[in-house]
């Protein structure tokens, strides 16, 4: 059974949105998402199918298969698809962060282990990762996004 799309409403034109396209529902989530990240034409979604999407807003597609690396549903993501970055960071139920390329999807690094139980939430900048967890701990990483390429 699939999950309901991921929708999103175009202010300028006031009609509604869907993730996947309509004419697509293979290229969606197969369980429920957690969390998505916007910037500019790109949202990146996560769910607890175990795998993070890449979509297009202007075809309303994925933009290639999805991101398979985690062990469990992945709850929190953050994305910065500059060529200055080119990086997505997730981080799932498994306690493990992992690294990919936005360009190719291609998983860069994995920080496996780096909560004992899930990674609820995450956010990154030019300096750092920080990371927060079920298990009750923030952790500061000076794993930066661009050193990962």
């Amino acid at each position: 059974m699939s999950s309901p799309p991921i929708t999103d409403w175009n202010l300028d034109s006031h009609r509604q949105l869907q993730l996947p396209h309509p004419d697509h529902p293979e290229d969606g989530h197969t369980d429920m998402v957690y969390s998505v990240h916007l910037q500019g034409d790109h949202l990146v979604s996560v769910s607890a199918d175990d795998t993070a999407r890449i979509w297009d807003l202007r075809t309303q597609r994925s933009l290639q298969p999805a991101l398979i690396g985690h062990t469990g549903s992945v709850l929190a993501v953050q994305f910065d698809a500059t060529d200055d970055n080119d990086v997505i960071i997730t981080g799932a139920t498994d306690g493990n962060v992992i690294i990919w390329r936005f360009s190719t999807g291609e998983a860069v690094k994995t920080i496996t282990g780096a909560h004992h139980e899930s990674v609820l939430c995450l956010n990154f900048d030019k300096r750092y990762l920080v990371t927060g967890g079920r298990d009750k701990k923030i952790k500061l990483w000076n794993v930066l996004p661009t050193r990962c390429r």
